[in-house]
């Protein structure tokens, strides 16, 4: 519960569609014809698959997609989403049964075995209200066929050779993937992602240092004095909204490497001659898993990830930021590497986790993680004036064609960026290589704290993928996570001597702090 972060509840979110967005069944660009087009030869071929005629394996396919449409007509935005106040909505079961007349909750919950739940949160009223509608507008019929298609598009990557290319076929219309990724890759992320505590106890075991945690340990205890000095030095934020500030930062709880609670997994049945039902009963098993939480103590060190994991993440509702295993290797971090290089590094991805804490979204829960003001009117008003500047900014890179990054979607993530890289330089300069003006392969310790944050985003995309992402994934691409921030910060403009006229140039007064 999200204001009674001390209690375990059932949220009931919206969702039914399969394509990756709401957009994608509303506009008609080109882009979202062509692949609702190969949606409907993907739903075709699956029917066809499992023994239906051409002419009712086309009829099915029209079913399913006219009531996946009706649910994104009644779904919210991604950008509608991201207000935590608009999808929190606490209703006890009988006001949502009476919401919606066509779904008695108090039978269908135990059903799904939630027992002793008088209260839930719902994300969207709307959503659920039309669902109840379409109960009476849609047929029993049309209904079984839709159920029908869930079964088969979660099913189909893990069935026999057709099923897998005709989904691997769907893939490749929306990301434009030229192969098909090798099975053994795939095997291992099925297996991360389904028993990933115990792969990660085998991957903890074989290259996690215990170096490599104290170095982080401490870059932790850097970062954090850093963000306080940084908090501190705000010139637009008053005294009262600081102290609240500082109380939440002192509040984070990091968690670094993987758990010291293994999950054991208990009572899941896996045999080695039986590879879907081993996938089914693992699906069962996390269900239950979830749903047994209900009426216990909120477990507050539960990672999120497993130790393999190369990402990193901040929870509002926790208060904490997680670093697992995974990301502690190059070129995010490197034990035997000079602090300019890891700061650039690992140091602004730690930076930028504290940062998710005072984001759009997460500077609206408090320092034990509940959903609560604690920003004074006045510096809120400042601090919206400012990330308006930045979603300006973000919304002027064009991606491809007439494609632009959504600066309001990808909002959280460049505040994190930004005050992720300017506290990591903050604590860069606490260093010894941070104060001195040593170069190092040509390079002096600024250019290499720049350079570091620079190739962390490396990477290379299709045109495909990067116009899905820009749709559905609040993370800017690479490219302008790469300029984004430090063409805000002074000392990048000394670092590499950017003057007037060149093209990265912002005024000072323009830059973002």
């Amino acid at each position: 519960d999200r204001k009674n972060v001390n209690k375990y509840m059932v949220n009931i979110g919206q969702g039914g569609t399969t394509l990756p967005d709401r957009d994608y069944y509303l506009k008609d660009d080109s882009r979202s014809v062509k692949i609702r087009e190969a949606y409907n030869t993907y739903m075709t071929t699956l029917f066809s698959l499992t023994g239906n005629t051409a002419e009712v394996a086309k009829q099915k396919a029209e079913t399913v997609f006219k009531i996946e449409k009706q649910f994104a007509e009644a779904q919210m935005s991604r950008l509608e989403m991201r207000d935590p106040y608009a999808t929190y909505n606490k209703l006890t079961v009988a006001e949502l049964s009476k919401k919606t007349p066509d779904i008695n909750w108090s039978t269908y919950l135990p059903k799904f075995g939630i027992k002793g739940q008088d209260t839930v949160l719902v994300s969207s009223p709307k959503f659920l209200a039309s669902v109840d509608g379409m109960l009476k507008s849609v047929s029993v019929a049309d209904w079984k066929t839709y159920l029908e298609w869930n079964v088969l598009k979660s099913s189909a990557g893990s069935l026999s050779s057709p099923f897998v290319k005709a989904s691997f076929a769907f893939t490749q219309a929306q990301t434009g993937q030229k192969v098909q990724t090798p099975r053994w890759q795939r095997m291992s992320s099925l297996t991360d992602g389904t028993i990933g505590e115990l792969l990660g106890q085998l991957y903890v075991a074989k290259y996690f240092k215990p170096e490599a945690k104290a170095r982080m340990d401490a870059m932790i205890v850097n970062l954090r004095k850093a963000f306080e000095i940084r908090i501190k030095g705000l010139e637009w934020m008053s005294a009262e909204t600081k102290t609240k500030a500082l109380e939440k930062l002192a509040a984070f709880e990091p968690k670094v490497g993987y758990t010291t609670k293994w999950e054991t997994y208990t009572g899941l049945n896996i045999n080695k001659a039986t590879y879907f039902q081993n996938l089914r009963n693992a699906s069962v098993w996390g269900y239950n898993e979830n749903v047994n939480r209900l009426g216990k103590p909120v477990d507050r060190t539960r990672f999120g990830m497993t130790p393999p994991t190369v990402n990193a993440s901040y929870s509002p509702t926790m208060n904490s930021i997680t670093f697992p295993a995974g990301i502690l290797q190059f070129p995010f971090f490197d034990p035997n590497a000079d602090d300019a290089l890891n700061y650039g590094g690992i140091g602004a991805v730690i930076g930028h986790e504290m940062s998710h804490g005072f984001d759009d979204s997460g500077s609206q829960y408090d320092a034990k993680g509940n959903l609560k003001n604690w920003w004074t009117a006045e510096d809120r008003k400042k601090f919206d004036e400012r990330t308006k500047a930045l979603g300006e900014q973000f919304d002027a890179y064009t991606v491809l064609d007439t494609v632009h990054v959504i600066g309001k979607l990808t909002m959280g993530e460049n505040i994190g960026d930004l005050g992720g890289l300017n506290a990591a330089y903050t604590a860069f300069k606490m260093t010894k290589q941070g104060q001195s003006n040593e170069k190092i392969d040509g390079f002096t310790p600024d250019q290499r704290f720049f350079l570091a944050w620079a190739q962390v985003w490396r990477g290379n995309i299709l045109p495909e993928s990067a116009a899905q992402l820009i749709k559905t994934d609040p993370h800017s691409p690479g490219p302008y996570r790469t300029i984004g921030a430090p063409v805000n910060m002074d000392a990048w403009y000394t670092a590499f001597d950017v003057k007037p006229g060149d093209k990265l140039y912002k005024k000072p007064e323009d830059r973002i702090r």
